[in-house]
């Protein structure tokens, strides 16, 4: 009972109470930030030579091919506690890899829990990886297919209270990962963010964000899912992630994905260029297998009050 109680007062934390950040466990600060990109002697064909874990077994991403993925009515729907709270304290930046949202200290913990997944996982940041054009810029496939952009939204096992930990735990990060497709019309979710990209457009960049909800950023349909395991797809590569990626997709507009195409990176003593493709080739399984849920019910998703009526009860118990 008492730990119960304890668990539910922990995941009502900030998340900045434990100091954990995907900064810490990817090492993309400032001094790394030039030892690899996307192309030339430092692209995806060389983080193997810099960087062992890139040559592991159980690298990602992948190319899912349905006629080969496995059926598995464990795979239950996910559970949302917080996602349709809006985030107050977050930051967007430009890091000169991608576009990352992260929430701040005084954001109320975003959890993810069941989904097939024995702990609960708690949100780290979200960013996107996109193309030159739209027939590219995914780092997953679907049966040989990129799409145009991809989204992950990164959790940290709450079993483990530091970046260490976590960093050397099979189970240590969850990613969930969101396909986008071209639509005629403007995506409303994506708005909030399309207006802060040019705020952001230079590398290093970073501005603050609020009254968004990571809901509105999820497919309408979140059944059913792929799930494997594999590793993060930036350096170092460590194979920690739980991956699931939706079926379902999001849709986002020529011009809204032109404004992502807008943002710069630059290198040492180079012209700034635009941001692109940064989306690392697929990997090999290495006998690994994919897993599909069955098509299920929509996941709930939960607010604070209900976590701590929740609590409230257990300590009764």
């Amino acid at each position: 009972m008492l730990r119960t109680v304890l668990l539910s007062f922990l995941l009502l934390l900030p998340l900045g109470t434990f100091g954990v950040s995907l900064h810490d466990i990817v090492k993309r600060d400032a001094k790394d930030h030039h030892d690899w990109n996307y192309e030339d002697k430092t692209g995806p064909k060389h983080w193997p030579e810099m960087f062992k874990k890139c040559g592991g077994s159980r690298q990602s991403p992948i190319d899912i091919v349905n006629s080969e993925v496995d059926h598995n009515d464990e795979l239950d729907a996910f559970e949302y506690d917080n996602y349709d709270d809006p985030l107050e304290d977050a930051t967007i930046e430009n890091n000169g890899h991608t576009i990352q949202i992260s929430p701040g200290p005084k954001d109320a913990p975003r959890i993810i829990d069941e989904g097939g997944m024995d702990d609960k996982y708690q949100f780290l940041q979200l960013h996107f990886h996109w193309g030159a054009d739209s027939k590219r810029g995914s780092e997953h496939l679907i049966d040989g297919q990129r799409y145009p952009m991809e989204m992950h939204l990164v959790h940290m096992n709450t079993n483990y209270k530091t970046k260490e930990k976590a960093s050397q735990k099979e189970d240590g990060l969850a990613v969930l990962a969101v396909m986008f497709k071209v639509s005629d019309e403007d995506n409303p979710a994506l708005e909030p963010i399309i207006d802060k990209l040019d705020d952001i457009r230079q590398e290093g960049s970073k501005v603050e964000m609020d009254d968004f909800t990571l809901e509105s950023l999820m497919p309408d349909d979140q059944m059913p899912y792929y799930r494997y395991k594999g590793s993060l797809t930036t350096p170092p590569c460590s194979e920690i992630v739980t991956w699931t990626i939706f079926k379902d997709f999001v849709s986002i507009s020529e011009k809204q994905l032109q404004q992502f195409r807008n943002v710069k990176e630059e290198d040492e003593g180079e012209p700034a260029e635009s941001l692109v493709d940064n989306f690392r080739p697929p990997q090999p399984l290495h006998g690994r297998v994919i897993e599909v849920s069955g098509e299920g019910n929509a996941a709930g998703i939960i607010g604070p009050s209900v976590v701590m009526i929740l609590s409230a009860l257990s300590f009764l118990l």
